[in-house]
């Protein structure tokens, strides 16, 4: 299999459009707090909100690293087990929280 070599072009957007993902995810984080919405902080506050991030960012960069075949089938592998892990934890949160 053949790498994909990104031009210089290509990294800077990259790399700009995760710069601009991060500084709306910010402004996004301090509107929640400031708000009087509850439902909302307690999203924000309990974690789920941390864990949804993290899937989302593991997901882009697998995304990204299997574009450039920067990855062997035992990593995302591992990245897939990382996924699961935190998607299910979730779940028996939510399950132990509505008992």
């Amino acid at each position: 299999m053949e790498s994909i070599v990104l031009s210089n072009e290509q990294i800077f957007w990259l790399i700009a459009v995760a710069i601009v993902c991060i500084l709306i995810a910010w402004c996004v984080t301090f509107w929640l707090l400031r708000g009087k919405e509850q439902p909302m902080k307690d999203l924000l506050l309990n974690g789920t909100l941390i864990r949804l991030l993290t899937v989302l960012l593991i997901v882009f960069a697998t995304t990204i690293l299997a574009i450039l075949n920067a990855l062997d089938e035992a990593v995302s592998a591992i990245f897939a087990g990382i996924i699961g892990y935190v998607l299910g934890s979730m779940r028996e949160a939510k399950s132990t929280k509505d008992t």
